[in-house]
């Protein structure tokens, strides 16, 4: 949770979902790994097409990027993306897709920034072709460091909530915190993001349940309880 660059107030963002930023959508952080460029990594957030369509998958894998292919760290889903990629064929629709838990149905690392591979049939020497980049902010260790100081913004996911380890959840994901999670919560308030809390000018949070609650308990345990906070679900 790192103070991120801002030209406006201090604020900080307790997002349900993770944030993702398209600012440029010209370049891909969606690339080719592979020597013979046969396999695309898309990073959660990014957009992507699968050239050559559906047919052209020969396996796909997501999770922890640290450990691609690893079972434990991840999961194989090739089934479920083709059955996905085929259903969007189907519908004519040609919008790119968003990597994400919700579109997946699964969250297989819950608190990691999670990768997509997807091996092809046919390499493609044009992976920027198929795929457009989530331009990811700067981040910082402290506020003193952002450039625009003394302004600055700092985003906070929220802590473990229902569907991050009950995958029947995740399709419907406005669930409350686990008692991990509350603990993962009240512990974060009682740390570095407590005190930076105590300093901001503005908490946001998003309407979800495990948003709110973990705004709540960070506030609580940060003895911060009279900071402003706004509601939005933008």
């Amino acid at each position: 949770m790192s103070p991120q660059s801002s030209d406006g107030d201090d604020r900080v963002a307790t997002d349900a979902g993770g944030w993702s930023f398209s600012e440029d959508p010209t370049t891909s952080d969606c690339d080719d790994t592979g020597a013979d460029e046969s396999t695309l990594e898309c990073w959660e957030g990014d957009r992507f097409r699968i050239p050559g369509g559906p047919s052209n998958v020969v396996r796909a894998w997501y999770g922890n990027p640290e450990l691609p292919w690893e079972d434990g760290a991840g999961k194989l889903c090739t089934q479920e993306l083709v059955d996905k990629l085929e259903e969007r064929v189907a519908a004519k629709n040609t919008k790119p897709v968003v990597v994400s838990n919700t579109w997946l149905g699964f969250d297989p690392a819950p608190g990691v920034y999670k990768v997509l591979l997807v091996e092809l049939r046919v390499p493609t020497d044009v992976p920027a072709a198929h795929v457009v980049k989530v331009k990811k902010p700067m981040a910082f260790d402290s506020p003193s460091e952002v450039p625009s100081a003394p302004n600055w913004v700092l985003f906070a996911r929220h802590a473990q909530a229902g569907h991050n380890i009950d995958e029947a959840l995740v399709a419907h994901p406005d669930n409350p915190l686990t008692e991990t999670g509350r603990a993962q919560a009240w512990a974060a308030g009682q740390g570095p993001l407590g005190e930076l809390l105590r300093s901001a000018d503005l908490v946001v949070t998003s309407p979800l349940k495990r948003a709110m609650e973990t705004t709540a308990l960070v506030l609580e345990a940060a003895g911060a309880q009279d900071a402003r906070v706004m509601v939005h679900a933008g």
